[in-house]
């Protein structure tokens, strides 16, 4: 029926424009010309290529992106793997296949265009903060080997204004660094965010400069382009056993007072677990005396609040580091007072060889 239709509006142009004195060679060349804009019209595959015209490939984004909600709920894919040449794959649903991608600024915005081979597309706004990639109100996470928390193992040789004790980087994007100077004592958490770099190395940005560098990841050892090295397991913490071994005035020995050791430990039960030390210390007579506390760490503040039913004691604590010894020390100020014009330091026995 609708070839027939055809036809015969054919013929009847042909007799339209026959009346009009239109010879067959013109007709011939109109007929051509319409049947070339009509097919111009119908053409999507065009339209859809336009789309891509002109896009560009964000390093940030190059990598495997894993979609924090699977199923409906997960967007274009479960997985989405893009490479720095447009191209890429995906896996949704279990099912495999290919997909191509760029970037563009349109209406003062940048956009994310993906298309499956499936011919899913999917455009939209997109940013990108550390390890999270938001794209059509979904988000997608990139696995890369230095987020966490690490502490300082090596330190640089090279002398220095300031040294790293620990890094922690979250993968919302921020940065937490504590430092130490010179004197050795560990500064307070500062608060950076951070970025991945076009060659695989991290942008830390401080007060809005970009700060470079690269690193190495070798199981739960982390290189740092300085020649610093941090690892996994904080050898400072509080947990384990101290003794004391100097104080303000000088060197303590076994016995003399404040001599005393700190052993902290979390106490766990059914019902209740609480972070408890108990103190093993010599008075001024020179006679043994241990209590037990609970204790509490005040983050930010470098306060260590203990009690044990009526008995409270409140210290402030830093750490601070021996260039000589290369080694940590816990140093408590005497109750209360906070210059620390008398205080004990302690070294962590379970770090002893």
């Amino acid at each position: 029926m609708y070839l027939y239709s055809q036809i015969r509006g054919k013929f009847d142009i042909r007799r339209h424009m026959a009346k009009m004195g239109v010879s067959k060679k013109k007709y011939k060349l109109i007929f051509t010309f319409l049947l070339l804009i009509v097919m111009a019209g119908c053409s999507s595959d065009d339209t859809v290529s336009d789309k891509f015209e002109g896009v560009k490939q964000d390093s940030e984004l190059v990598g495997e992106w894993t979609a924090q909600k699977t199923g409906a709920e997960g967007g274009i894919a479960d997985k989405i793997v893009l490479s720095d040449d447009g191209n890429g794959s995906y896996i949704k649903q279990k099912k495999t296949g290919s997909l191509r991608w760029g970037t563009k600024w349109e209406d003062e915005k940048l956009f994310l265009l993906i298309e499956l081979d499936d011919g899913t597309i999917s455009e939209s706004s997109y940013s990108v903060n550390g390890a999270i990639l938001t794209f059509n109100d979904k988000e997608y996470t990139i696995n890369i080997p230095i987020l966490g928390e690490w502490f300082i193992s090596k330190l640089n040789t090279e002398k220095q204004s300031s040294y790293n004790f620990s890094i922690n980087f979250r993968s919302q994007g921020d940065a937490y660094y504590r430092c130490f100077d010179n004197t050795g004592i560990v500064k307070q958490p500062v608060r950076y965010t951070w970025q991945r770099a076009e060659d695989g190395g991290i942008q830390v940005i401080v007060d809005g400069m970009k700060k470079h560098f690269s690193y190495q990841v070798d199981g739960d050892v982390l290189t740092l382009d300085n020649g610093e090295q941090f690892i996994r397991d904080n050898k400072w913490s509080f947990y384990g056993k101290w003794k004391s071994v100097y104080n303000e005035e000088g060197k303590l020995a076994y016995g003399q007072y404040p001599y005393s050791t700190l052993s902290m430990f979390h106490y766990e039960s059914t019902y209740k677990e609480k972070n408890h030390i108990v103190i093993d210390y010599f008075t001024q007579n020179g006679n043994k005396g241990r209590k037990e506390y609970i204790w509490d760490d005040f983050s930010g503040s470098n306060m260590l609040y203990l009690h044990m039913n009526d008995d409270e004691l409140i210290f402030n604590y830093r750490l601070r580091y021996n260039f000589s010894d290369q080694i940590f020390y816990l140093e408590l100020s005497e109750n209360e007072q906070t210059d620390f014009n008398r205080f004990v330091g302690y070294v962590k026995t379970d770090n002893e060889q």
